[in-house]
């Protein structure tokens, strides 16, 4: 599955166009390097996502074969860690 399709999917962006913007922007990082949209994601990869004033890091669990309900997430992302984001 595309990284900014499953990222839309999973919830951690609202929109794929949003998604694939942070991605080209370089506010998504895989296995902390920058990733482009059409990149594939596998299980075990960790995101680290920068978001307002935050910096998330996710772990792909598995990958949904389709849409996923609001109810099921967890079982494809972990959140791992929440940090403020630098000021900077």
């Amino acid at each position: 599955m595309r990284l900014d399709q499953f990222l839309q999917r999973t919830g951690i962006f609202r929109q794929r166009t949003s998604a694939a913007r942070s991605l080209k922007a370089g506010l998504v990082l895989v296995d902390g390097a920058p990733a482009k949209p059409a990149s594939t994601v596998r299980a075990g990869q960790r995101l680290r996502v920068e978001a307002g004033r935050e910096v998330r890091e996710w772990e792909v669990l598995e990958v949904p074969s389709g849409t996923v309900p609001r109810s099921a997430r967890d079982q494809y992302v972990r959140l791992v860690s929440t940090q403020p984001r630098d000021p900077s």
